[in-house]
């Protein structure tokens, strides 16, 4: 009960690339990595060498993830973890894709629209702060095909108020 093996289905990132077993071996160890500083790092602690990683005692190579071939993900874990697979739902743990991130820099990475891709059945198209976000069906994701919305919209705001106006 201490090793998981997944079998990757046949899935691709919105810009057509393949969705890697790595890409996840990467997202773990982005997550964990201690200069990151990200909060739910230690949410990952469950995995083997996470914690020493995260706190600087132990390296990436000796955190229990690995891909054992481009479809195959393997979790080593440090003790019995009875909502492993519920918890791996959380987008904590969703893959991203290193090579995006290094080629325009974290920072505009994580705000900049056209910068990012997407393995879901939709993809983000537009974001403007306090105002809209907007989605589109992902014609690359895995399932298409019963993906029925084209489009979403999401009105957003940082003000209670206006939230609630909205709502009424």
């Amino acid at each position: 009960g201490l090793t998981y093996t997944f079998k990757l289905r046949d899935a691709k990132w919105s810009d057509g690339k393949a969705v890697t077993a790595q890409q996840y071996v990467d997202s773990f160890r982005r997550l964990l990595k201690k200069e990151n500083a990200f909060s739910q790092a230690t949410n990952a602690y469950f995995i083997k060498g996470a914690e020493a990683y995260n706190t600087g005692k132990g390296g990436a190579e000796d955190v229990g993830v690995k891909a054992i071939n481009k479809n195959t993900l393997q979790i080593q874990l440090a003790y019995a973890y009875p909502s492993l697979l519920s918890d791996l739902s959380s987008v904590v743990y969703y893959p991203v894709r290193l090579d995006k991130i290094n080629q325009v820099g974290n920072k505009k990475w994580k705000t900049d629209v056209k910068d990012q891709v997407f393995n879901g059945p939709f993809k983000l198209t537009a974001w403007k702060k306090n105002d809209k976000i907007t989605l589109k069906k992902n014609p690359s994701y895995w399932n298409a095909k019963k993906v029925k919305l084209q489009k979403v919209t999401y009105t957003t705001t940082d003000k209670p108020s206006t939230v609630l106006s909205l709502m009424q």
